[in-house]
């Protein structure tokens, strides 16, 4: 009875840490892109984290980056749709990198 109460204790805590782990990495994800949108003058109208629809941006997630799915309104009042890629290979936390790729 001891072991399994030890036992699901272990795995509640290993849980929570994955959780609090990504809920991090998300957080700083946003904050790049925060970043971006600002030191490129541009509106964010909407923002959306994707993890399996990432357009242009294959397979990121398994590299500790995060694509959103973005609209902005540029400094000429155009808006424009698109996907952001931020971090590089090593994740979010060792990169300010963004990148876009703008729909047609």
């Amino acid at each position: 009875m001891w072991r399994m109460v030890v036992g699901l204790l272990q795995m509640a805590l290993v849980v929570a840490l994955i959780a609090g782990g990504t809920g991090a990495q998300i957080l700083r994800a946003k904050q790049i892109m925060r970043e971006w949108l600002k030191e490129t003058g541009k509106q964010p109208i909407q923002s959306e984290v994707r993890f399996f629809d990432t357009g242009p941006f294959i397979l990121t997630f398994l590299r500790g980056q995060y694509v959103f799915r973005i609209a902005i309104v540029d400094a000429d009042g155009v808006r424009r749709d698109g996907w952001l890629r931020v971090g590089n290979f090593f994740g979010v936390f060792f990169s300010d990198k963004a990148e876009v790729v703008w729909d047609a």
